[in-house]
């Protein structure tokens, strides 16, 4: 089926396999997704190499755990080399305009930065992209103008998807969670949200998109895939803990 412009096949998980030594990088690796894939990929025999890309040094330390510390995400071309040899990237990047502080700020961290990201890791060979988006992404969005946020918010979305669409990867897996529960430290709002509607947890969020990065390398250039909320809680459940 199509909706916004995507074509959305009838999803099936992909084989779940393990094979071992597999290498990630990720980023948004503090915020509450990126946070939850960090640590899944460190207590998981299946990867033996996880490189965060992160703008402080992290507390934590593991012997599988490369940081890459940046000023700020739009110097990510410094830390190209490193990204040479790993799987996947794992792209939790995200914020909200109010703590971005402005709306061309928000576009900065959700769509440039990501742009940013996928141009290196496709120089860098990596095969897989995947990405965290929102419920209702769409870049050809009619209307979006930066004074009003939901419109904004829904084509820098899409934006954020076509960064690494527009790369070619044989792979690219693009997560389309609704109400995200971050547990604690949530968003005010969302907070309120949570508690009131249905909501993802970001740990399900992670694992889902996990078990969707341990499957068979693709033999080609796969069309890319979209997970919607139903699509993530499926592939969660595919695994147990």
């Amino acid at each position: 089926r199509r909706v916004h412009g995507e074509i959305f096949r009838q999803m099936s998980l992909r084989s779940h396999v393990k094979v071992g030594n597999r290498k990630a990088v990720v980023l948004g690796a503090t915020g509450a997704t990126g946070a939850q894939v960090l640590q899944q990929l460190l207590a998981s025999d299946e990867w033996t190499k996880v490189t965060a890309v992160v703008r402080r040094p992290m507390a934590q330390q593991h012997t599988k755990l490369e940081q890459l510390v940046v000023a700020d995400f739009g110097s990510l071309e410094t830390t190209k080399d490193r990204w040479v040899g790993h799987d996947v990237v794992f792209n939790c990047l995200g914020t909200t305009r109010g703590q971005a502080g402005s709306a061309d700020e928000f576009y900065k961290i959700e769509v440039e930065y990501s742009q940013s990201a996928a141009k290196i890791a496709k120089q860098a060979g990596i095969p897989h992209f995947s990405i965290v988006s929102a419920q209702s992404a769409n870049h050809n969005v009619w209307g979006a103008v930066k004074w009003f946020h939901p419109l904004f918010y829904i084509k820098s979305m899409g934006e954020k998807e076509q960064a690494a669409i527009s790369q070619d990867f044989p792979r690219v897996s693009v997560f389309r969670p609704g109400l995200l529960n971050r547990g604690i430290g949530d968003r005010a709002m969302e907070g309120v949200y949570t508690k009131l509607f249905p909501s993802l947890h970001v740990a399900t969020l992670a694992k889902a998109m996990i078990i969707d990065a341990e499957s068979p390398p693709a033999q080609a250039q796969e069309a890319p895939v979209f997970y919607s909320n139903a699509d993530i809680l499926k592939t969660a459940a595919s695994e147990k803990s």
